[in-house]
């Protein structure tokens, strides 16, 4: 197996998680957010990489059973059911719920392993499952770290 490390999404080709498996991290918020959505009982997440985007995505899907989530410089975006503080993503407001998310880094570095074979989402909250399913893995792994704002 061979792993490359990827500082931010712009590091990075059209072509590079080809037949790969993809781990985007984006520690301080976005995939720490992801995971304990997921661990709440939130049904799904979609990254979306523009405000625009999410509320398109939001607005196709209906509102009944979808939340939109994300930020802006560390703000919740105005109109957004959620931030990108993982204390918001509760059991209480994400249990059965979609969530459609569009941060300033995280999101971005999803939506650019899309080519990837597998995109697992990584944070200190499931470092030791990430490092358990890298392991089981039978292929190669690029590792894409968020940045900031498209930077190291």
């Amino acid at each position: 197996m061979r792993v490359d490390v990827l500082p931010y999404p712009s590091s990075c080709g059209p072509t590079q998680f080809k037949d790969k498996t993809a781990v985007v991290i984006d520690v301080l918020r976005a995939t720490t957010c992801m995971i304990t959505a997921l661990g709440n009982g939130a049904s799904g997440i979609r990254a979306a990489i523009s405000i625009t985007e999410a509320r398109e995505r939001a607005r196709r899907s209906g509102r009944s059973n979808v939340l939109l989530c994300g930020e802006r410089g560390g703000r919740r975006i105005p109109g957004f059911d959620l931030g990108n503080s993982p204390l918001e993503f509760t059991v209480k407001a994400v249990g059965g719920k979609h969530l459609i998310m569009a941060t300033t880094n995280g999101t971005k570095a999803v939506r650019s392993a899309e080519g990837a074979r597998a995109i697992l989402i990584a944070s200190f909250c499931n470092a030791t499952a990430t490092a358990s399913r890298i392991r089981q893995n039978d292929g190669d792994v690029v590792i894409l770290c968020s940045g900031k704002e498209g930077a190291f």
